[in-house]
């Protein structure tokens, strides 16, 4: 997508490596989503910086939307919606996935 991304996260076990764990902020919990969301953030944003060589420049908005995914129906719809989000992008400014279910 031109402004943004989907994606979907299995988190499957909890606990951490010592590593992670010493990255986070006392209190949280190194595997949960917003850890792993603020990591993938934080590294993607260094990598597309070092590349367009704009040091510091903000890359993502503060925020995300997340969803559990309950069962195998909803997987399916989700994944379906994914997938054909791009094939809808004129059509589909301004909706959301969070709006979409």
């Amino acid at each position: 997508m031109p402004d943004h991304i989907h994606g979907i996260i299995w988190i499957t076990e909890v606990g951490a490596t010592e590593s992670v764990a010493r990255k986070t902020s006392p209190g949280l919990d190194p595997c949960s989503l917003g850890v792993i969301v603020g990591q993938y953030k934080s590294r993607t944003a260094k990598l597309i910086n070092r590349i367009r060589k704009t040091p510091g420049k903000k890359i993502w908005q503060r925020n995300y939307y997340d969803r559990i995914i309950r069962n195998e129906k909803e997987l399916h719809s989700i994944r379906r919606y994914i997938i054909n989000n791009p094939l809808q992008w004129e059509d589909d400014q301004g909706k959301s996935l969070h709006n979409f279910f």
